[in-house]
């Protein structure tokens, strides 16, 4: 999520709602150190979602990330597939989130949680996708990785 923020702030992007409330305060200090902890919390929400994704996929077996074992295409499939199941993790959460608060729930609350659950998944696959063929290519230098 800190990638995030710093593309979509310094493409004069909307911000994520969860940024918002951090930016009202009155002390400097404050909003950094919550800026800080929300983007933590949020980001580790979107790792259970890649880690139920990873584990109920396979994508932590050897062949999953192992040039030796597979191919760049088997590295990239699984980590497409991992994606995917934690996408719809992502979606379920979200949902669950919306029926949590059923008197807030607005035509406009419903397209920012698309919009910010869409951003959620581009950079995060970006960046998963990306560490996930790193990963796969060191391998191939140490035969026993």
């Amino acid at each position: 999520p800190a990638l995030q923020l710093y593309w979509l702030f310094h493409t004069n992007s909307v911000l994520p709602s969860w940024v918002h409330s951090n930016l009202e305060s009155s002390a400097l200090w404050e909003s950094q150190a919550s800026l800080m902890a929300q983007t933590l919390i949020h980001g580790s929400g979107l790792a259970c979602c890649w880690i139920v994704g990873a584990l109920a996929t396979g994508a932590y077996e050897r062949k999953a990330f192992d040039l030796n074992a597979s191919s760049h295409g088997t590295v990239f499939g699984k980590a497409l597939q991992a994606g995917v199941f934690a996408t719809g993790v992502l979606l379920f959460a979200t949902q669950m989130d919306l029926l949590s608060h059923p008197g807030e729930v607005s035509d406009m609350r419903v397209l920012t949680a698309f919009m910010e659950g869409a951003n959620d998944v581009i950079f995060e696959a970006i960046a998963i996708l990306s560490w996930r063929m790193v990963r796969a290519s060191m391998t191939r230098l140490r035969p026993n990785a």
